[in-house]
Order: structure tokens, then sequence, then C-alpha cells
């Protein structure tokens, strides 16, 4: 109740009379002196809705059934508006036959209090439903790793039933990666995993990623909310991609083919190995490849000739083939052809010429 303002009130019971210091002026808005000294100027102004609590509490005091009363209760300020107060009182005085006579105590300003709880429950409210509607599984761990609550998404990911998961201690998964990951979300540091995991409570194997978050970081033990992700399609296409490569250096070695591309704006140039291999080279051996080529593998007889190529393929409609000559790295001259086609990505804004080259071999004469 730090800073909250405090009135203090006394009601004489038989005559009716109540006093109320300058603070219930500032609480309900009114200007000096325009508060009557009459109890009833106080029941008049209770929210229709907390009037039985108060005075419930408030009789059970005065028959002596508890020796204070306390209750939250709305009041209407001058201009109409309700404030929240917290009205405290005791008997203070009682006749030979032990009726009340008199009762004092004090009203505290809530408002701002039971501002803070409203704003706190819309936000735990809007909390509850991004959990339970996220497209992603989402966990809340204790302290010492044993789930708490979860969302529908998570229990679909664990294969698994709610009554399974809520209270299941993580500390007896098997995973190691994923263990480790989540003691060091609970000692106060974030944490990722992300790779295959089998559900101990409902045996399904999913590739996921799941983002561990400390609730209170730097802080150890510390309670983690952690959001899953399904990865299993992203994985599924890395691993086509790679069988696509593969199929493809396959395809050029068989073929004896090799590829490059050359980023116009930085200058940069990217081999596939049989290219190296064409050159007579391992793949990675050179680092300024595109200089190195110019100077050292085309032929000099060449170097006008494919220069001027360069310079014009931007403005080629089509790719265009293309006959040059090398010198490998073991001093053997070789001719490849290839075709050489302008690259555009629009989106990163960035202009390349790729190229496919392989041996050239002349057709035989029939």
């Amino acid at each position: 109740m730090h800073g909250a303002q405090f009135g203090i009130w006394d009601w004489d019971i038989e005559s009716g009379k109540a006093t109320y210091d300058n603070i219930w002026e500032e609480i309900l808005q009114f200007e000096p002196s325009e508060i009557p000294e009459e109890y009833s100027f106080w029941e008049e102004r209770i929210h229709p809705d907390d009037k039985n609590g108060l005075f419930a509490a408030k009789s059970r005091c005065m028959r002596g059934e508890s020796s204070y009363f306390a209750k939250d209760h709305r009041i209407k300020t001058k201009f109409g508006t309700w404030v929240w107060v917290t009205a405290r009182g005791a008997v203070s005085e009682r006749g030979s036959d032990n009726a009340p006579k008199r009762m004092t105590g004090i009203i505290v300003d809530m408002t701002r209090r039971k501002q803070a709880e409203d704003k706190l429950r819309e936000s735990e409210q809007r909390h509850r439903v991004i959990f339970e509607s996220s497209p992603l599984g989402m966990v809340h761990y204790d302290k010492d790793g044993v789930i708490l609550e979860c969302n529908d998404r998570f229990v679909d990911l664990m294969g698994s039933t709610r009554h399974k998961l809520i209270g299941f201690d993580t500390a007896t998964i098997k995973a190691e990666q994923l263990r480790k990951a989540l003691k060091a979300a609970l000692n106060g540091d974030p944490s990722i995993f992300e790779g295959k995991y089998t559900s101990a409570t409902g045996n399904k194997t999913t590739y996921l990623r799941i983002v561990l978050s400390p609730v209170k970081i730097g802080v150890s033990p510390t309670e983690v909310i952690a959001t899953l992700e399904d990865i299993s399609a992203r994985k599924q296409a890395e691993s086509d991609l790679k069988r696509s490569q593969h199929l493809l250096e396959d395809a050029q070695e068989l073929g004896n083919m090799g590829a490059w591309e050359y980023d116009m704006d930085t200058k940069e140039t990217m081999w596939t190995d049989n290219l190296y291999r064409l050159f007579g080279y391992k793949p990675g051996e050179l680092r300024d490849k595109h200089q190195y080529f110019m100077e050292h593998i085309l032929h000099p007889e060449d170097h006008g000739r494919m220069s001027e190529l360069f310079d014009s393929v931007f403005s080629l409609s089509r790719p265009t083939s293309t006959r040059f000559r090398i010198i490998r790295k073991d001093g053997q001259e070789r001719i490849l052809e290839g075709r050489v086609a302008p690259q555009h990505d629009f989106q990163e804004k960035k202009t390349h010429i790729r190229c496919e080259s392989g041996y050239y071999r002349p057709e035989k004469t029939k």
C-alpha cells in the first residue's frame, strides 16, 4: 500500500453523525467543507453491488463476532466516477448493555492497485490466449524441470496426452543434448535445441527446434518457457537439396563437366569441384579464382575474345555457346566448350555470370 491515501472516519451510531477528515475530500474530489457530517453520506455513495458485503462485515463487527472489519468496495466521487477503497473499522465504544455506540476507522484509496490488478489480469488473459492458440508447441517447466502446463500443439508434437505430460519430470528423458539445453535454461541461460527427438510419453519421433527461455534470466534455478517448432519439412528439404547437389556433382563428373559463377559486383567466383579437376587442380586449392583463371589458366590468345564475351554477356537474350583453350596445372593444353549466360537475382540485387564447361570433343567424321 505504499503511497496509498488514508482517510479517517468517526461514526456516532446513536446520532447518525459522522466526521470525515480532509483525505476523504481528496479521494472523493470534494472541496473543503462540502462533505456533510452524516453517516448516510458514505452509505449513499457505496456502489450497489458492494453494499451487502460491506454492511454484512460491519454488522458482524458491531455484534462482536469479529474485532474489526475490512472490506474493499467502490464509492462514487463528486463527479460520478467510481474509486476503489478499502474500509477498515472497529467498535471504539460500547454501552452498558454492550451495544455499540461508536465506530472509528480508515478508508484507503485502492484505485491504483485495482487498476494494476485489472491490467495484470488482462495481460495474463492475453498471454493465455497466445499460449493456447500458438501454432508452436509451448510448455511451461517449473524450477526442477517438471512440466506445469502445455498447449494442444505441444501435446500433438509429443504424440501424447495432456494427462501424461502434466507433471512429467524431464530429468528422465534420454536425449542428452536436450537435457543439457534444458538444464542451462533452468540455470538462467537461454538455450536452443535442434535435432531429432523421440517423445518419452508418446514414442513419437520428430525433428524439433526448441527455444528454451528462462523466466528470470541469470537466476538459478528459474522456471522456463519453451517453444517447439516441427522442422521435419525443413530437414527433408535440406536432405533433398544435398541429394540433388550430389547427383549434380556425380553427373558433372561422369560427363566431365564443371560450372562456375562470377559475381560482377563483388568480383567473387564460385567453382564446382569438377571444374577444379578439369583445370588440373584440387577442389578449393585456389583463392582469387577469376584473376588466376584469366592470368594462368586461360590461353593467352583467347584473353581478348573471352573478355569481350564477359563484357557483352548482359546484352544477350539467351545463353551463348563458346569454346576456349586452357592450360592445365600440369602444363597440358586443352580445349573447353560451354555455355555462358547472365543471371539476375532481383531480390538481392545481384548480377552474376554463369558458365558450364567441359572438354571439347570434336565430332568424328564418318
